[in-house]
């Protein structure tokens, strides 16, 4: 089976490294870059419908497919072996790129609507639909932001989203990597309250979430963030 992990890291080239060592069987890696710097606030702007000048999605809405259509794309010009319809896509959002799976997932819930209603079937580009049938893995590592969206608490949301996972992408896992610097911040309690209810609202519509905590014991610190890019494990 070919595979392709898709990552937002924007970190150093030894991030890069340690998803290479953990895709090890993939056919290909392909990082994805903020669209602007604002100061140190990566701001993805191609894959959000609205962001502030600092980057903090605005909401999320699904009907655009502004993300899906965005990576899909890229895949296509910029890395001709992932143009398969066999190739499974690994997804990874460290930190604010967290953002981006918010925004696929919510896309996946839209997509799968539409695809209801046959009068919106040709609204829907095939490389979408072809890309969200062939997720595979989304990986949550260490995600988090300085205001509330770090995570997808709308339940009708997560309820379509759930109904389209098992349609469309029956192989989809969801995998939510954490340290005590996101889920624990005593400052951004928002981080950890979105991420329980991300998760438990996915496991009440029947989809699995896989928790990765690292250094569970440790005081919160800025290291500890960028270390979770070493420390993250992938199941089998």
């Amino acid at each position: 089976m070919l595979k392709c992990c898709v990552s937002t890291l924007k970190s150093k080239p030894e991030c890069i490294c340690y998803i290479q060592m953990l895709y090890a069987a993939c056919c290909a890696i392909v990082r994805v870059m903020p669209s602007r710097l604002e100061g140190s606030f990566a701001c993805f702007d191609h894959f959000l419908n609205r962001v502030t000048r600092s980057g903090e999605p605005l909401g999320y809405q699904g009907a655009s497919l502004k993300a899906s259509s965005q990576i899909a794309s890229l895949l296509q010009a910029g890395c001709p072996t992932c143009d398969n319809k066999e190739m499974i896509y690994h997804l990874v959002g460290f930190s604010k790129g967290g953002v981006v799976l918010n925004q696929v997932l919510t896309e996946a819930a839209a997509c799968w609507e539409q695809s209801r209603n046959h009068a919106d079937l040709g609204s829907i580009p095939l490389q979408v639909t072809n890309f969200i049938r062939q997720l595979g893995e989304l990986h949550f590592l260490d995600a988090g932001l300085n205001c509330r969206g770090a995570h997808l608490t709308d339940p009708q949301v997560l309820h379509t989203l759930s109904k389209a996972m098992q349609d469309t992408a029956p192989g989809l896992s969801i995998h939510l990597h954490g340290t005590p610097r996101q889920w624990d911040d005593e400052k951004r309690p928002w981080v950890r309250q979105e991420k329980v209810q991300f998760q438990a609202l996915l496991e009440r519509n029947g989809v699995v979430v896989i928790e990765h905590k690292y250094f569970a014991e440790g005081e919160p610190t800025l290291l500890m963030h960028f270390e979770a890019i070493e420390a993250m494990q992938r199941d089998a």
